[in-house]
């Protein structure tokens, strides 16, 4: 069996850095299926990619052009055949794989006798394969958005240029698709001229690009960036600060990277770090410098996709952010000539949005969620003060700064901060403007100080309820307004501060301010929907989850507290968590569809084990409510541990559906009293054991 190697490039016009990985991950995933489906084998596969191309390797592919064997099923028995014989159905069957009727026999698919044939089939071929799948393939591939650039309307994230497919020193041509058509050449870096490099081999692919300025492995680009930065800092005693999700980005949009130093004027040192930093990353993707103070340098590091007339590069880049320097600059000098009091003024006349009226409006309602919050939480936060906090929370949306400035905006809060120190506003006031925006995405950073705290989810609260009060909640995996990620900021806050409280009454609260009535019952869902994510994210079992979910109880941090500590016991003592939760099954299959009513009465016990059970039930009912006041579920599962062998005795023993009717509803009472005491954690029969489905 011979092996050979292929080689497919896709070659289109830049497409954006977040789009690469993830689109090339679909379509080597595309081609392994294909080739296995194919029953193709091979040694290994690496994919690469560049701003302007995808490549997949394939090493060592097995050609096995042999002839096999095998089985076609076609119709039932009782269709194929009759009292007269064979029927069109069979010698349709027989024809279409080019046999004759005598060579039916039957077997068994399934529960039904069925016509079989022995068909002879000749492998396919990689090049018949790749004729057959590849233009499937490269339309599996998916993206945030897509366009249209020509007739046959194919969609990708950027206009196709070329595809090259060699195997070993043969050209795969003549695919067409999306107005290009395959053929045997690839091109270099753009940036060195645009000509057609024509390749002959696979050896030959790889020379050639590296000749033609491009770094086709992305390790390897990142590994020359980081190389040229180590020596731009030995060399001008300088620290570059190598942001990961910058030189991830970077070096997705580049082959052939050169590293480059460039300087602005010190004065801009003087505004704050981040306003600088901001700058140079939002737009322009420079990496910042500090100096051995760790303050931020005169300098700024950033990748070309060229060594051609760096001077002149350099310079050009160094313009541009003197222009956006001088921008924020202003906009500091500008936003610091007035006052704090100012702006909480003019927060009135600022619009929050446009259905939920004002910044100052939203300030107001912020400041009574507050303390709402404070006095459920047992906080006893001054009321004026949070109303002087809530009032400071926004001052930076009527700054130049954020208002004008572009690529500011995400600085929001910290604009705030650092403005409401330099105008003279109280530390804490400061802050809590920069806090109560935290968490702004997936494990940020979260709200350290009570106050700060305590005003980030009293802003969410009121966000949410404003925008599901005029626009209900969002369906599908849509989220204009923010709804979910605020929901989520509110879940991580709580559980962070170990806050125990009724989210529905904060909800209920926070709609107070709204004329307008919602569904509960929706409401409660969608929050916890986001808990269940939550609690996932930390790897907590979904059954785990929809057992404490069962309960409907509406206490976030309450909540996770108890899955995890199922989740802990379930971890540490698998097989004796499992046998509770077999004993707790069982009593609510006896009770499933049976309304019982009454208490237990002990005088009709007939059996010793019924007693026994009910004694233990009535000391796990005098203690477990202690244990539930103070959250101590471990202790309580280890009270369930005590009485799990009365349990198991008492199925040994006694029957519960006897025909006696009074012993039979006061054995019904008695699972139903046990029942509710397991009920006072987790509905242990939503918990999923081995072996069931």
């Amino acid at each position: 069996m011979s092996k050979s190697n292929l080689l497919i490039e896709l070659g289109f016009e830049e497409i954006p850095a977040s789009y690469l990985k993830p689109g090339l991950d679909i379509w080597v995933d595309s081609i392994n299926k294909i080739l296995g489906k194919n029953e193709i084998e091979f040694e290994n596969i690496e994919s690469f990619f560049t701003p302007r191309r995808y490549a997949i390797h394939i090493i060592g592919i097995m050609e096995d052009i042999s002839v096999k064997t095998v089985e076609i099923t076609g119709p039932p028995s009782n269709i194929a055949k009759n009292e007269s014989g064979w029927t069109k159905a069979a010698e349709g069957f027989a024809k279409s794989q080019g046999k004759s009727v005598n060579d039916i026999y039957f077997t068994k698919k399934g529960k039904n006798e069925v016509c079989a044939l022995k068909v002879e089939k000749k492998k396919k071929t990689v090049d018949d394969v790749l004729r057959e799948n590849i233009v499937k393939s490269i339309e599996s591939i998916r993206f945030p958005k897509t366009m249209i650039w020509e007739k046959s309307k194919f969609r990708f994230a950027r206009p196709i240029r070329w595809l090259l497919i060699l195997k070993d020193k043969t050209v795969l041509s003549g695919i067409e698709f999306a107005g290009i058509v395959s053929s045997d050449y690839t091109f270099g870096n753009r940036l060195y001229g645009n000509g057609k490099l024509e390749i002959t081999s696979i050896e030959d692919y790889f020379k050639k690009i590296e000749e033609n300025h491009v770094v086709i492995n992305r390790e390897e680009r990142k590994r020359i960036i980081l190389k040229k930065i180590n020596e731009i800092e030995n060399e001008k005693n300088i620290s570059v600060v190598t942001d990961k999700e910058l030189l991830d980005e970077i070096t997705c949009m580049v082959e052939s990277p050169t590293v480059l130093l460039g300087q602005f004027h010190n004065q801009y040192t003087e505004l704050p770090e981040k306003i600088v930093t901001t700058a140079m990353k939002q737009h322009q993707r420079y990496f910042s410098v500090v100096n051995g103070e760790k303050k931020i340098a005169p300098f700024f590091v950033f990748v070309s996709n060229t060594d051609r007339n760096t001077d002149e590069i350099i310079k050009n880049n160094e313009k541009v952010l003197k222009s956006r320097l001088e921008d924020a600059y202003f906009y500091y000098e500008e936003d610091l000539k007035v006052p704090v009091e100012r702006r909480i003024e003019i927060q009135k006349d600022i619009l929050w949005h446009r259905d939920l009226g004002t910044i100052y409006e939203k300030a107001i309602r912020v400041s009574d969620i507050a303390y709402y919050l404070s006095r459920v939480l047992h906080l006893n936060l001054d009321k004026d003060e949070l109303r002087k906090i809530a009032l400071h929370l926004k001052i930076d949306l009527s700054t130049n700064m954020i208002k004008d400035g572009k690529e500011f905006t995400k600085l929001e809060g910290y604009i705030g901060s650092i403005y409401a120190r330099k105008l003279g506003v109280d530390e804490t006031t400061a802050s809590v403007i920069l806090e109560h925006n935290l968490p702004r995405f997936a494990k940020d950073t979260l709200p350290e100080s009570i106050e700060g705290a305590i005003f980030a989810l009293a802003d969410r609260y009121d966000t949410i309820a404003g925008f599901i009060a005029k626009y209900g909640l969002p369906k599908g995996s849509k989220d204009p307004f923010g709804i979910k990620r605020n929901t989520n900021g509110i879940i991580e806050i709580t559980v962070a501060k170990e806050w125990y409280y009724d989210f529905m009454l904060a909800v209920d609260n926070a709609f107070s301010n709204f004329d307008i009535n919602y569904d509960n019952d929706k409401l409660y869902n969608f929050f916890i929907d986001r808990i269940i994510n939550y609690a996932q994210n930390e790897n907590i079992k979904y059954d785990i989850i929809n057992a404490i979910a069962a309960l409907r109880l509406t206490d976030i941090s309450d909540i996770i507290l108890r899955s995890r500590v199922l989740h802990n016991y379930r971890e540490m003592s698998e097989k004796e968590f499992e046998s509770l939760v077999t004993g707790q099954k069982r009593v609510a299959n006896i009770l499933r569809n049976i309304s019982v009513e009454g208490d237990v009465n002990p005088s009709l016990f007939n059996e010793k084990q019924e007693k026994v059970l009910y004694g233990d039930c009535l000391h796990l009912s005098k203690i477990i409510e202690s244990l539930i006041r103070k959250r101590d579920y471990s202790g309580i599962l280890k009270e369930y541990f005590k009485i799990r062998p009365s349990i198991d005795k008492f199925f040994d023993d006694v029957m519960v559906m006897t025909e006696e009717e009074k012993i039979r509803t006061n054995r019904l009472r008695l699972m139903k009293f046990l029942r509710g005491l397991f009920l006072k954690v987790a509905d242990f029969s939503e918990i999923v054991i081995e072996g069931e489905k």
